[in-house]
């Protein structure tokens, strides 16, 4: 009984493990667009980035499958509004970044291509700052100060999720040639350059030509190592999705033998119970009782218990996964009606498989020994 209840407890545990983790990526990943291909410099040239804002530009005019992409360039400075002041982070970028990422401005405007070729002074902020400074989400036409410049509020982000503990409700977003003239420390280095493929169909196209045109902009002989990353968002899904599912498939795996074991130990109770109530399955037989009758008797018992047991791991594992969600984790455990039919199926059909032989044996006990 106790190794049924912790099986089914951990099948189900798993599953709601599993199912967090898949909703947590893909809320995580939400941002992108799901053709999106992610370039980085590598680890070994992160701090001297050598990707620039020149190879988005030599990059999409080569192209023939990709629609549109964009820059991210990335630090950190003070912004002060109000009389406060406080470190946000700056992300900046160009005209196309809400093409490239599944963002929206909710109140106001995104800041045009003429803007970006101006370096005007204009911002677009997280929902988060406008309500640290401002104490309210429509703020445009406020002005910050960031270092030692004031900037226009021209938009406000909507909803954003965040991403290993960063909010994109927090940041300030700039025209990345504004960031480079006026903000100290965010000149020179391009953190990431974004493209999006034109179909799902030519992302892995898109991700090699994208590679090859940086190569020769890099000036990377062949056999050199590239000094930057590129990821396919699809493909950095499906590797996550590999890994739980493989870690998912053997903790269950590993739920199932321990069902196993249970369904010999309950073997070995329906024939200890076979033993005890010899007697009372002679009175059976001998009132009338037919052999399909006993079996189905001995079954039904195999199988009930089982299913008692089931369904306590089962309500031990919904406790646990409640307790568990009033927690921080930093994501949620979500429940899912698999583990829960999966547990109770497979839990009923052992306990069919090994009750089975001890009610066959019952049901084949000679009347008149029996009574004896």
């Amino acid at each position: 009984m106790l190794g049924i209840v912790i099986g089914t407890f951990t099948i189900v545990f798993v599953n709601a493990i599993s199912n967090g983790v898949d909703s947590f990526i893909k809320n995580q990943l939400s941002f992108l667009n799901a053709t999106s291909i992610f370039v980085e410099p590598s680890s070994t040239s992160f701090a001297s980035s050598r990707l620039r804002e020149e190879d988005l530009d030599e990059v999409l005019p080569k192209t023939k499958y990709i629609s549109v992409g964009t820059v991210l360039s990335m630090g950190r400075a003070n912004v002060s509004a109000e009389g406060e002041t406080e470190a946000y982070m700056l992300v900046g970028t160009t005209e196309t970044f809400l093409e490239v990422m599944n963002f929206s401005v909710e109140i106001g405007r995104y800041f045009t291509k003429n803007e970006v070729a101006a370096s005007d002074k204009v911002v677009i902020v997280g929902k988060d700052i406008a309500k640290k400074f401002f104490d309210r989400e429509d703020v445009v036409g406020e002005s910050i100060t960031i270092g030692k410049k004031k900037f226009r509020i021209i938009g406000v982000l909507g909803d954003a999720p965040s991403i290993s503990g960063m909010s994109f409700n927090a940041i300030v977003y700039i025209p990345y040639t504004t960031s480079k003239r006026f903000i100290v420390g965010t000149s020179g280095n391009t953190h990431a350059l974004v493209f999006v493929a034109k179909d799902a169909e030519s992302v892995t196209l898109a991700a090699e030509e994208v590679r090859t045109i940086l190569r020769k902009l890099h000036n990377i002989r062949e056999g050199e190592v590239d000094d930057f990353n590129v990821f396919e968002q699809k493909a950095m899904v499906s590797a996550i999705n590999l890994i739980t599912g493989a870690l998912t498939f053997l903790l269950i795996g590993i739920a199932v033998l321990i069902l196993i074991v249970s369904g010999v130990g309950i073997m070995n109770i329906m024939y200890a119970s076979v033993a005890e109530r010899t007697q009372d399955i002679g009175v059976m037989r001998a009132v009338g009782a037919r052999q399909k009758d006993i079996i189905f008797q001995f079954l039904s018992e195999s199988v009930t218990l089982a299913l008692f047991g089931a369904l306590v791991g089962i309500g031990f594992s919904e406790a646990f996964i409640f307790l568990l969600n009033r927690l921080d984790l930093g994501f949620a455990l979500v429940r899912g009606n698999f583990g829960d039919i999966f547990a109770l199926g497979f839990t009923g059909t052992l306990a069919v498989f090994f009750g089975i032989y001890p009610a066959i044996r019952a049901s084949k006990l000679d009347p008149v020994e029996a009574l004896k």
